[in-house]
């Protein structure tokens, strides 16, 4: 899956890094904090915006969030 974003309705694009709000799937909104597209995390929201952000080692990250909530339904993306 690709980290793909709709239109921003807040927040700063640059070179490299994106941060803000931005439209996802439907009528939702992703809380998105971006500087490497090739390692980046999805985290569902059940109300409110959904996260999404770039981390360095995806796998450990989500791995140390199932520690502590073992029924996280969080998803690498990969372009």
């Amino acid at each position: 899956m690709e980290a793909q974003l709709g239109l921003r309705r807040n927040g700063i694009g640059l070179p490299g890094y994106a941060a803000g709000r931005f439209m996802g799937p439907g009528k939702s909104t992703i809380f998105a904090l971006l500087t490497d597209r090739s390692s980046v995390v999805f985290l569902p929201a059940k109300s409110g915006p959904s996260l999404l952000i770039s981390v360095e080692q995806p796998q450990a990250f989500l791995a140390a969030l199932r520690g502590t909530h073992p029924a996280s339904a969080a998803a690498v993306l990969h372009p």
